[in-house]
């Protein structure tokens, strides 16, 4: 299973004036020698639907939220009754997903361990947990960086022009916005984390690059913790 985004761009790379399943076929046939794709594994039953649930509630929550702006410049008959019962539904939903987690023994450990991670929650490890999954096991770190959208994105071009622009736009946007938040609170309660800011600052890094530095590193200590199946040890972060 390859990133459509990929076969489209060898599609343009070979120049077909031509786009027909028996062409489309052909490409994708030569696609897949030259690159040697890994093969797709599905992941279990159980995981596929405590994942489905956790993007739900991740929807509603966000749809929670574009209400609660909206009461602000006056609620209407309907938005408040309507905020209260999905504020419902988001505590009864989160509420069956670690449910199902606690029924699964090797979820439910992967689960408390994230949150020992400084500055993870609940949330962003039910995100990392259901958005990243075994992909731990076969992904190398800067793989799994670049799946997360979370590396940087480096604009050269002679000796004139040199800048960053922030971190790719590519990757799992569900993983990095999880990450916003939590990356602000381990700065603000971990040492360990706080001084790596600090050594950022004082080189000249603008406050913006140094987190998005800490939120890398945030991201692949998850997935460290996930893919040892230890807890967080900060002497190893």
């Amino acid at each position: 299973m390859v990133n459509p985004f990929r076969t489209s761009a060898y599609w343009k790379s070979e120049h077909l004036r031509a786009k027909t399943d028996h062409v489309d076929a052909g490409m994708i046939a030569r696609f897949c020698n030259a690159q040697d794709p890994e093969l797709w594994q599905p992941a279990s039953k159980d995981f596929v639907e405590i994942r489905s649930l956790v993007r739900e509630l991740e929807y509603l929550k966000s749809q929670y939220v574009r209400l609660k702006v909206r009461s602000e410049h006056g609620a209407g008959y309907s938005i408040s009754r309507v905020m209260k019962s999905m504020a419902s539904e988001i505590r009864k939903l989160q509420a069956h997903i670690e449910d199902l987690i606690k029924k699964n023994s090797a979820l439910k450990k992967r689960f408390r361990n994230l949150q020992s991670v400084p500055g993870v929650g609940k949330v962003t490890a039910l995100v990392v947990m259901t958005e990243i999954g075994d992909k731990v096991n076969y992904l190398d770190r800067d793989q799994l960086v670049a799946y997360a959208g979370l590396a940087p994105r480096i604009f050269e071009s002679g000796t004139s022009i040199r800048k960053s622009k922030g971190t790719s736009n590519p990757g799992n946007h569900r993983v990095k916005r999880a990450f916003f938040l939590p990356v602000m609170a381990a700065v603000r309660v971990s040492p360990v984390w706080k001084q790596c800011y600090d050594k950022f600052i004082q080189r000249g890094k603008p406050k913006k690059v140094a987190l998005g530095a800490i939120m890398r590193k945030l991201f692949i200590t998850c997935c460290g913790v996930m893919k040892t199946d230890t807890a967080y040890a900060a002497h190893l972060a």
